[in-house]
């Protein structure tokens, strides 16, 4: 092998290296939780994501699968804390035309809630919901053409997403007490809230 055929080697080498360092990097910044894209400035749409520090999942009777997370942003000041909640109910049978073709149809329901000591901001919306079960009995779901619309509010919230789409990646464990205890404290902020419609 001369130098030159040895230096392009190396070359091309260093250079796979570097792609195959790059698509590690990419995928390890892929980001868990959901993207939610505000439209209330539809000259500006605003992107704010959310990562839940808790995520669970419940199966239930009927063959549906609950997903439901909670998330805390603390704040110097207590005033300013914020809790975010989530419960997507996704169904073991989709509603008729829920093919990712078709975004008339949907293949889960969500609920998303903003809460804070000013007030609280219950949102709903329906999305493809794409479930995975891995080894460790852990679920994957990929959230797909999701959308959300503010459907009430108890107090004065800081109302910052209006009409949003929504997408995303939870990985929730299975735990069927907490998921239910999740959903029950949705419940409670969705009845204490007054409607917007």
């Amino acid at each position: 092998m001369t130098s030159s055929s040895a230096g392009r080697r190396m070359v091309r080498v260093a250079l796979l290296a570097s792609l195959c360092g790059g698509l590690l990097a990419g995928c390890q910044r892929m980001p868990r939780g959901l993207e939610l894209t505000s439209y209330q400035d539809p000259y500006f749409p605003q992107r704010f994501r959310v990562a839940f520090d808790q995520c669970v999942y419940h199966v239930d009777s009927s063959g549906d699968i609950h997903i439901a997370g909670r998330t805390e942003t603390a704040a110097a000041d207590p005033a300013d804390a914020s809790t975010a909640l989530v419960h997507i109910h996704v169904y073991w049978r989709p509603r008729p035309g829920a093919t990712f073709v078709n975004p008339t149809g949907m293949s889960a329901t969500v609920r998303y809630v903003e809460h804070s000591a000013a007030g609280t901001a219950v949102y709903g919306g329906t999305g493809f919901v794409y479930p995975r079960t891995l080894r460790d009995n852990t679920l994957l779901a990929q959230i797909d053409s999701g959308t959300l619309a503010l459907d009430s509010t108890t107090g004065q919230p800081a109302e910052r997403i209006g009409d949003a789409r929504l997408r995303g990646r939870l990985r929730a464990r299975r735990d069927p007490h907490q998921t239910l205890d999740l959903m029950r404290t949705i419940k409670l902020h969705v009845g204490g809230a007054q409607s917007e419609r």
